[in-house]
């Protein structure tokens, strides 16, 4: 006899692992531009619509997640060495503001083989500017101009 357990959706204290499983699947799209995961996470939002319309006050980090997946959204590529002190920099600047929807990679100067760039495609071109780490605000994979000013930065976030 196969049992099946039900899938729990309701977001108490502790959001729920299905309302946390579509927000990864969003942020995994996301970093690796695989619109198939997207796909997936769409579906997952489709399987619980009909009971979330009910009650969304009890699903918030499942609307949350969905959301992030209507957009917009952004992908911050920052081209720099994580031990730089310009690039913790940027790393607090961006973590000082609240940017729910956002993923943020670190490509590292140099690497055209490495790990990130067999995750995320779309950022091997990328590169740092003048020597300094440089950030890249990109929003579905279309990139303004990289900056490696924080202030510019935080504009293109706004």
């Amino acid at each position: 006899m196969r049992h099946s357990r039900q899938k729990d959706i309701y977001d108490g204290a502790i959001p729920s692992g299905n309302s946390i499983a579509l927000l990864n699947l969003i942020k995994l799209s996301r970093i690796t531009a695989d619109l198939s995961l997207e796909e997936k996470a769409m579906l997952i939002t489709r399987t619980f619509s009909e009971i979330i319309e009910k009650s969304p006050e009890a699903y918030t980090q499942f609307i949350s997640s969905f959301d992030f997946l209507l957009g917009p959204s952004y992908e911050i590529v920052i081209v720099g060495d994580l031990n730089s002190s310009e690039t913790k920099k940027i790393l607090k600047a961006i973590n000082s503001r609240f940017i729910p929807n956002k993923v943020v990679i670190l490509k590292t100067p140099g690497s055209t083989e490495s790990e990130i760039i067999e995750v995320s495609d779309f950022i091997k071109d990328l590169t740092m500017i003048n020597n300094k780490p440089t950030v890249y605000v990109c929003s579905n994979y279309s990139c303004k101009l990289p900056t490696n000013n924080i202030n510019e930065m935080l504009k293109l976030l706004d």
